[in-house]
């Protein structure tokens, strides 16, 4: 059985986020976890001084506590602090987003299904992802299991057909193998980084997470969704199909222009160069989805906004990585 001294929470903060960060480390703290390495990145405020006033009472809780003055990015973050997890004592490292809240048992599900899938796949070859609770409905319509090799962001025709006779799952089952994950909520063992090695700092920010975890299980590692251990999203994430109902006026009226910028680039890019994606039918959905992008831009007159991502499809689709001088990460 997994020891809870044994695991590091690794989490990246950012600009004015204190409140959050706070409600995220007190869920750890109240399952048991007793250790954090946490990257402040370019943040506001002072950071060691907040975690003294609030924690000062439990000497047994250690930070580590990594800072840059100017924000480097979400991915130069994690690559940095999974990085200084796997210099600690400790064995296992858990990824959570500054605003992930751990819900009742979480950590209890998790070290019990990785207890019992590490005996069959071992644990350098493993990972395991709490379910973010804003995912459900994903799983209730089955959009997890069927992800689609020539889907571009999850559209494909078929999927139309589907949505159209869809009836949702009223179960699901406990764990689920996916081929990539997020961040907030992935839980392995710190081994899995030697076979595999560090997320990329060059995707600066948004989808170094799926790169990190499809680069494994591309090699022959495994990584399962367990769907009873669940995270609660704090602040609603600005793509989240509840605020918008779909994922175009997603991308045409939600967020800000540069975070816009970097997560549709970094999809593009690591659907071509890491899933291979090619052909007619994967061009037939990405051009599809792009003109239907268009047809919603016209209609909120956000043409600025769709011009945004023609340069990030165009930049994804040449391999371009990295921070572009257009969209500055130092800029909150």
């Amino acid at each position: 059985m997994i020891s809870r001294d044994d695991i590091v929470i690794v989490t990246v903060t950012y600009s004015e986020r204190w409140d959050y960060l706070k409600k995220s480390i007190k869920s750890c703290i109240l399952q048991g976890i007793r250790n954090f390495v946490i990257f402040a990145n370019g943040i506001k405020y002072n950071l060691n001084e907040k975690i003294t006033q609030e924690f000062s009472n439990r000497g047994d809780i250690i930070f580590n506590i990594l800072s840059e003055k100017t924000n480097k990015g979400s991915a130069f973050g994690y690559n940095l602090a999974i990085s200084e997890a796997f210099k600690s004592n400790k064995s296992y490292i858990m990824l959570l987003d500054d605003d992930g809240e751990l819900q009742e048992g979480c950590i209890n599900k998790l070290i019990d299904a990785y207890d019992l899938l590490s005996k069959e796949y071992g644990i350098d070859n493993l990972m395991i992802s709490a379910l973010r609770k804003e995912h459900i409905s994903d799983i209730k319509e089955g959009i997890i299991e069927r992800m689609r090799k020539n889907a571009f962001r999850r559209f494909h025709i078929a999927e139309i057909f589907h949505r159209i006779m869809r009836h949702s799952i009223i179960t699901y089952p406990e764990k689920i193998a996916i081929p990539y994950a997020v961040y907030s909520g992935l839980f392995f063992h710190k081994s899995v980084i030697n076979r595999f090695g560090l997320p990329n700092k060059s995707f600066c920010l948004y989808g170094d997470d799926l790169e990190f975890t499809y680069r494994m299980t591309s090699n022959g590692g495994v990584i399962f969704l367990i769907t009873n251990a669940q995270i609660s999203d704090i602040q609603m994430s600005w793509w989240c199909r509840k605020s918008y109902g779909n994922p175009f006026d997603a991308l045409i009226l939600g967020g800000i222009d540069r975070l816009i910028y970097y997560a549709f680039r970094n999809e593009v890019y690591f659907e071509k160069y890491c899933c291979k994606k090619t052909g007619i039918i994967y061009n037939l959905h990405k051009y599809t989805f792009m003109l239907i992008l268009f047809l919603n831009a016209l209609r909120h007159r956000r043409l600025k906004r769709f011009k945004i991502l023609l340069d990030a499809l165009k930049d994804g689709n040449k391999g371009i990585l990295g921070e572009n001088i257009n969209y500055p990460l130092n800029n909150d």
